[in-house]
C-alpha cells in the first residue's frame, strides 16, 4: 500500500467517524407545571392567646418558573374579650420547580406597610399537587405594628388552597 493509499484510507475513516458517530440530542426544554388560576384555602392559628381564623384567596400568574399576582387574607383574631376583624390585600411574586407534584415559594408583600413593603416581605414554601390540583403552603400568618416598624405577633399556619 502506497503512501497515498495510506493517507486517503485514513482520510474516508476520519470522515465515516465524522459524518456517522454518535450524534447527541440537545436537552428538552424544562417542563413547569401549570399553576396559573385562582386559589382560596382557610386557616387557623393560635398564639399569644389568641385564635387567628380566616381566608385566603390567591391569584396567581406564571410566566415558566416565575409566579406573580396577588392575594387577599381576611379573618378574625380573638383574645378571649374582643374579636378584631382584618382584611389585608397585596402582591406576590415566586418561584414553582420543574416537573410533577413541583415545590414553590411565595414571597407575599404587605402593602398595607406602603413604607415597607420594598424590604419586608413574609415568605410561604410548599407544593403543588399534580393530582388533584391543589396547593398546600406553611408560613407565619404575621401582624405588623401600626407604625410597620416591626411584626408584633406571628402566627404560624398550613394553608391548603383549591381552585
Amino acid at each position: 500500500m502506497t503512501n497515498l493509499s495510506r493517507l486517503l484510507s485514513s482520510v474516508v475513516f476520519v470522515a465515516l467517524f465524522v459524518c456517522c458517530g454518535e450524534t447527541t440530542e440537545p436537552d428538552p426544554p424544562p417542563t413547569y407545571e401549570n399553576v396559573a388560576g385562582t386559589y382560596n384555602g382557610t386557616f387557623t392559628s393560635t398564639g399569644h392567646g389568641n385564635d387567628l381564623d380566616g381566608t385566603l384567596e390567591i391569584t396567581i400568574g406564571q410566566n415558566e418558573g416565575a409566579l406573580s399576582g396577588s392575594y387577599t387574607f381576611e379573618g378574625s383574631l380573638d383574645d378571649g374579650a374582643s374579636v378584631d376583624t382584618f382584611r389585608s390585600p397585596g402582591t406576590f411574586n415566586g418561584t414553582v420547580q420543574v416537573g410533577e407534584n413541583p415545590s414553590l415559594s411565595i414571597s407575599l408583600h404587605v402593602n398595607m406597610c406602603a413604607n415597607h413593603s420594598s424590604t419586608y416581605r413574609t415568605v410561604f414554601t410548599g407544593s403543588f399537587s399534580s393530582t388533584n390540583g391543589q396547593i398546600t403552603i406553611t408560613g407565619s400568618l404575621e401582624f405588623m405594628s401600626m407604625n410597620c416598624s416591626s411584626v408584633i405577633q406571628s402566627y404560624p399556619a398550613t394553608i391548603v388552597l383549591g381552585r
